[in-house]
């Protein structure tokens, strides 16, 4: 069964998910009340949102540039809630496989290099690979309810997720 996807966000009128702006709107509070009645199991945030919030910060560079081509998904292991990672091209890198308890799969494409996955089955993280170019949303998406048994996924912005996560350490 497909999951449910949730874009729980506050952007500005120019479309900003990110800065000084967005506490004049809301209060932090309400936006995690508000989402912890979503009940999801996971959530997800692109590339640069977790570059900036949650990955290392040394890029990932692989060694041999091979690109992995289509692999089943690796499950490093279940988990009651998950941190989602899209990565098309696997430029994050990961010293933990969770992030704020919940634990860490990366999406990503076909184009990731074959070292990249190596990294991610060494620290034990989770991933689906997913799109030929660029990640297939709409296939990762069926992939993690399958493997993983996320039936409620909760897009996040960028602020929002930081906090949510440093909070709960």
């Amino acid at each position: 069964m497909r999951p449910r996807v949730i874009c729980h966000m506050l952007s500005t009128v120019d479309g900003k998910i990110d800065g000084s702006i967005l506490k004049a709107v809301i209060d932090e509070r309400e936006y995690e009340t508000t989402g912890a009645e979503l009940n999801g199991d996971a959530w997800i945030c692109g590339r640069t949102t977790m570059q900036q919030h949650f990955a290392d910060s040394e890029p990932f560079v692989s060694a041999s540039k091979t690109p992995a081509g289509p692999r089943p998904v690796h499950v490093a292991r279940s988990a009651e809630s998950y941190a989602i990672s899209v990565d098309t091209v696997g430029k994050l890198r990961w010293s933990h496989s969770d992030v704020g308890g919940d634990h860490l799969i990366c999406v990503v494409s076909e184009q990731v290099p074959e070292d990249y996955l190596s990294m991610l089955r060494e620290r034990g993280i989770s991933y689906v690979v997913a799109g030929t170019a660029s990640v297939d949303l709409v296939g990762a998406v069926d992939l993690l309810g399958e493997h993983f048994g996320i039936r409620t996924e909760a897009a996040t912005s960028t602020e929002h997720s930081s906090r949510r996560v440093s909070s709960t350490r």
